[in-house]
C-alpha cells in the first residue's frame, strides 16, 4: 500500500561534483528535491522504493553498486549502512536517486526501472501489497522546451509539462493516467512510466499534493512534488 511519494527530477546535472561551475544554476531544484526526499522520509514507511524509467521493468538489489563512472568521473555512490554487492550497477537515474537519499541519510529497500507497458501493473501490485510503502519517483518532463533544449524545439512541450505540473500539484491521478506515452516519448519525457506507476499505486484513494518546483533551465522540464496518500 502506498503511503507517500516524492516526485523528483533526477538529471546528473543536479550533482555538483559533475557540473562544477554550473552547479549553482540548479540550486533551487536541488533544494526542492532535498525537501521532497526529507518529507518522504518523515512518513517512516516500512519500505522505501525508488523508481525511474528504463527499457524494461526490473528490480535491482538494495546494495547494488552505483557511481558516475559511465560519465567519466571515478566516484562511487554506495548505499548508506550497507556493504556494496558485486551485482549489476544501478542505472544513471537511480544513481541520482541514491545520491539524493544519501544526502538525507536515507536508504531504499528496492530500486526499480519501469517501462511504459509494465508500469501500470507494477503500480497495481504495489497498491495491493500489505506493506506500507514510500515511493521516490524519478523522471523529467519534456526535453524540447525552447531553443536550447537537447531535442528539437517542439510547440507541444510547454503544454505537456504544464499538464503534468498541474496533475502533480493537485494530486490528479486521472490526469496522470491520461498522459499520452507516445507524445511523452516524442518529447523525450523520462517521467512517463514512473508517473503511470504512481497513478496506478494510488488508485481511487485521495491525495494531499504539493508541487514545489517546475523549471526548464536547460530546455528540459524539471518537476518536484510531494504526495501523501489518504
Amino acid at each position: 500500500m502506498l503511503l507517500a511519494a516524492a516526485i523528483c527530477s533526477a538529471p546528473p546535472t543536479l550533482v555538483p561534483e559533475l557540473t562544477q561551475a554550473a552547479a549553482a544554476e540548479l540550486d533551487e531544484l536541488r533544494a526542492a528535491c532535498d525537501a521532497a526526499v526529507a518529507d518522504l522520509l518523515r512518513c517512516r514507511a516500512p519500505r522505501l522504493v525508488v523508481v525511474a524509467a528504463g527499457r524494461s521493468t526490473r528490480t535491482f538489489a538494495a546494495d547494488a553498486p552505483a557511481g558516475w563512472h559511465r560519465l567519466g568521473v571515478d566516484i562511487d555512490v554506495p548505499p548508506l549502512g550497507r556493504v556494496v554487492s558485486r551485482g549489476e550497477r544501478l542505472p544513471l537515474a537511480l544513481t541520482v536517486g541514491r545520491w539524493l537519499l544519501n544526502r538525507a541519510a536515507g536508504r531504499a529497500d528496492s530500486w526499480c526501472t519501469l517501462d511504459v507497458a509494465g508500469a501500470p501493473s507494477w503500480g497495481q501490485d504495489l497498491a495491493a501489497s500489505s506493506v506500507g510503502t514510500a515511493l521516490l519517483v524519478l523522471g523529467e518532463g519534456s526535453a524540447a522546451v525552447g531553443p536550447h533544449a537537447p531535442m528539437p524545439q517542439d510547440s507541444r512541450a510547454p503544454a505537456f509539462d504544464a499538464a503534468v505540473a498541474a496533475a502533480i500539484g493537485s494530486g490528479d491521478v486521472a490526469a496522470l493516467v491520461a498522459i499520452d506515452p507516445l507524445v511523452g516519448a516524442e518529447l523525450g519525457a523520462t517521467g512517463v512510466a514512473p508517473w503511470l506507476a504512481l497513478a496506478a499505486a494510488v488508485g481511487a484513494r485521495t491525495v494531499q499534493a504539493e508541487l514545489s518546483t517546475y523549471c526548464a533551465p536547460y530546455g528540459v522540464g524539471y518537476l518536484v512534488g510531494s504526495w501523501r496518500i489518504q
